[in-house]
């Protein structure tokens, strides 16, 4: 709550931004236009302000002028599998970055079938602190059916579990129709098991 406290304060002009963008041309992904000499106020992590920043700029401001680019939004995966590239997510990170990618949901039941919950751990470890933000959807298939042995099993309790991780915000897709609609406890429990949680409410 305080974080949204300053970010209005900014607005008003009664705090300084931490950094500005000045003069960018700034991608409208609602309308598809480029609207010219856009500028922006920040403070900490977000947008506070888009528009006349003139009273949000102080002594410790950053001003970054951005004439002759364009600003986009960060582009966001809401399905991605990182784990199929082979890369590690520091690796993928640096790859992809860079062309606009900021955040990603992966989906994590390749890893999950191989390590269990201990290949859930890794990717959360290996993301902690990138720039790029990396979310886990946890992988409601493993094992994908209930007649295949794999190297790592995720239940209800294991579910239960991870869903109180930073950063793992839900359960990955269900592919096992058959077993969904013919109410396997183990799919089930997995499923039943988000139903569970407390969710922040700021």
């Amino acid at each position: 709550m305080k974080d949204r406290h300053l970010l209005v304060d900014v607005a008003l002009g009664k705090l300084s931004a931490d950094k500005v963008v000045v003069d960018g041309d700034f991608l409208d992904v609602a309308t598809g236009r480029i609207r010219k000499g856009v500028n922006i106020a920040i403070k900490g992590t977000r947008i506070a302000k888009i528009g006349n920043i003139d009273d949000t700029i102080g002594p410790e401001t950053e001003v970054i002028d951005a004439e002759n680019m364009i600003v986009t939004p960060g582009f966001v995966d809401s399905h991605y599998h990182i784990e199929s590239s082979r890369l590690s997510p520091r690796r993928h990170a640096q790859l992809t970055l860079p062309y606009g990618t900021t955040s990603l949901f992966e989906g994590s039941h390749e890893m999950a079938n191989c390590l269990g919950l201990d290949g859930v751990k890794y990717f959360l470890d290996e993301a902690k602190d990138l720039p790029q933000r990396i979310y886990v959807a946890l992988s409601s298939a493993t094992p994908p059916t209930p007649f295949e042995r794999t190297g790592g099993y995720i239940g209800g309790m294991e579910a239960r579990e991870a869903l109180k991780w930073e950063n793992v915000t839900g359960i990955g897709e269900i592919m096992d129709f058959t077993n969904l609609f013919g109410h396997e406890e183990r799919l089930w429990a997995v499923t039943v098991s988000y139903t569970h949680l407390t969710l922040p409410t700021n």
